[in-house]
This record gives C-alpha cells, sequence and structure tokens, in this order.
C-alpha cells in the first residue's frame, strides 16, 4: 500500500525502486516504533490501508510535518475499490486507534 500512497496512479516504479525512493524510506524505517498506528482493508487480500508515524523532522521527503508530537499521516485504496467509503472507513479507524494510544491530532 506504501506504494499505491506514495506514487500517482500507472507511474510507480518497480518495487524495489520504489521502496527505496527517499520520500518512502522514512515510512518504513523502523516500522512499529512507539507511536506508529495503521489499519487494513482487506477481502482476502489487502485493498486499502491509512497509518501515521510521529518524525523529527530531520527525514528527508516527509511532507506535511508539523512537530514531533504531530503524527503525519498517509492512506492508500487500490483504484478498484475507490470511491465506495473505504477511505473514509480507513480514517474513522485510525482516529480512533491513535486516540486509543493519546494521540490528538494527525497531518
Amino acid at each position: 500500500m506504501i506504494v499505491e500512497a506514495a506514487f500517482p496512479p500507472g507511474r510507480a516504479p518497480a518495487f524495489a525502486d520504489a521502496v527505496a525512493a527517499p520520500h518512502v524510506v522514512p515510512w518504513l524505517e523502523g516500522w512499529l516504533r512507539a507511536g506508529d498506528v495503521g489499519v487494513v482493508a482487506e477481502d482476502e487480500v489487502p485493498f486499502g490501508a491509512a497509518w501515521c508515524r510521529c518524525f523529527t523532522g530531520n527525514e528527508v521527503g516527509v511532507s506535511g510535518f508539523i512537530d514531533v508530537d504531530t503524527p503525519v499521516l498517509a492512506i492508500a485504496v487500490r483504484g478498484d475499490h475507490r470511491a465506495r467509503g473505504v477511505g473514509t472507513a480507513l480514517l474513522e479507524a485510525l482516529r480512533a486507534v491513535a486516540r486509543v494510544q493519546g494521540r490528538r491530532a494527525a497531518t
């Protein structure tokens, strides 16, 4: 789902190149550190995901950074599942999980 979120439709490079892209690497390095939250929509296979994590501000290519206490959000829904409320459901689920973890805001 990171490739879906990180590149425009139809313009993603090969997977190995995509996950090595400077704007993708900060999202993958050390995933599941304290404060990382993610939810997945699936029906036998994943077709959507939303996740957030806090950054230090020193990462290259992370857009949306406000401060170290405000998580930055990413979301992806595969094209054939868009316009069906999946994104909204993912955001609501992510907000609920983030609230349980004590996060008050996400960008």
